[in-house]
């Protein structure tokens, strides 16, 4: 399976101006429905206007749109949240600074940030994992502390049939996935990259959990008296487990699951830690073999937005006592 969408990516993001404009170039490469929607918004609009050349447009295909008419667009706020401006907002992402307009060389399309990729001394990130800002503030999905845009995360998904060529999936809110269809193409600010829809918008850490059926670890939340906390908390990292890791009167430390202040997406927990949980113990990462460890339990589920961070689910329940983990201080 060949990855080359990073240096494709970063190849053409080294060069600065495109001499197309975003409409034309969704117009272009059949994005109709999405760019006659987008220019609804003009607060949106106006990101396009400026000379930095570091956004991603995730532009959904057509049928991912509801047809609507001008005439109908109170009817159309009805029927789906995609059509506001909120969503529309999710599918545009940025590295948070305008990138150098120097032309990198072939060892600083490795390493640098352009596409949001942690650096790491050694060279290539420890996994595939993108933790990708978008333009999403609106604070009835986002709480992730001052100044902070909503988050989404890409991997590389297996080739579609008959290809070898790896395309991205996108982890959204409440863990959707979108995935690449077509692209990337360039335009005048960045790059436009098809998907099959629109991502999933972040909620509350109790509605995530009753959406994916989590709800022993729901419900261990709630009788802690922790829901208030965890729901409206900035910045919190969560480690679920699934309602058969558990077994009958067993019990669990929520605090043992959640980390405060810290806005661990996948990359940033594989490059950085160890960390400390609530309930005062140790946490540490590893990446192996595809997947990724905490304290040697293999997560199965990464990356699910939520309106104040991110749950991953765990494969059983985290008992996070350093008896448990020879090896682990």
């Amino acid at each position: 399976m060949k990855i080359n969408y990073l240096f494709t990516a970063l190849s053409i993001l080294s060069v600065p101006v495109y001499g197309q404009n975003l409409i034309d170039a969704l117009i272009l490469h059949g994005f109709t429905e999405f760019a006659r929607d987008l220019q609804l918004y003009p607060n949106l609009m106006a990101k396009f206007s400026s000379s930095r050349n570091d956004i991603t447009v995730w532009a959904p295909i057509n049928k991912a749109v509801i047809p609507v008419s001008a005439s109908s667009r109170i009817k159309r706020n009805t029927l789906s949240r995609r059509q506001t401006e909120a969503e529309y907002s999710t599918q545009i992402s940025h590295t948070g600074q305008p990138p150098t307009t120097v032309a990198p060389t072939r060892k600083r399309q490795v390493t640098d940030d352009l596409l949001g990729f942690t650096k790491r001394q050694a060279g290539l990130p420890a996994s595939n994992f993108v933790t990708l800002r978008t333009f999403l503030v609106d604070p009835t999905f986002v709480n992730l502390g001052p100044n902070q845009p909503g988050r989404v995360v890409s991997n590389y998904a297996a080739p579609p049939p008959g290809s070898d060529i790896a395309t991205i999936a996108i982890s959204g809110g409440g863990g959707a996935i979108t995935n690449q269809v077509s692209g990337p193409f360039k335009y005048d600010n960045g790059l436009i990259i098809g998907v099959d829809g629109f991502f999933g918008m972040p909620s509350p850490l109790t509605s995530t959990l009753t959406s994916l059926g989590l709800t022993t670890f729901r419900d261990g939340i709630i009788a802690a008296g922790l829901e208030e906390k965890l729901n409206d908390t900035p910045a919190m990292t969560i480690f679920a487990f699934a309602n058969d890791a558990i077994d009958g009167d067993d019990t669990f430390n929520v605090n043992e699951h959640t980390i405060t202040s810290l806005l661990g997406y996948s990359p940033e927990l594989v490059d950085t830690g160890p960390f400390t949980s609530d309930a005062g113990t140790k946490i540490t990462v590893t990446f192996s073999g595809g997947s990724v460890f905490v304290n040697g339990i293999r997560i199965i589920k990464s990356d699910i937005t939520m309106k104040n961070g991110v749950v991953h689910q765990l494969e059983r329940v985290r008992r996070m006592r350093t008896s448990h983990f020879p090896g682990i201080a």
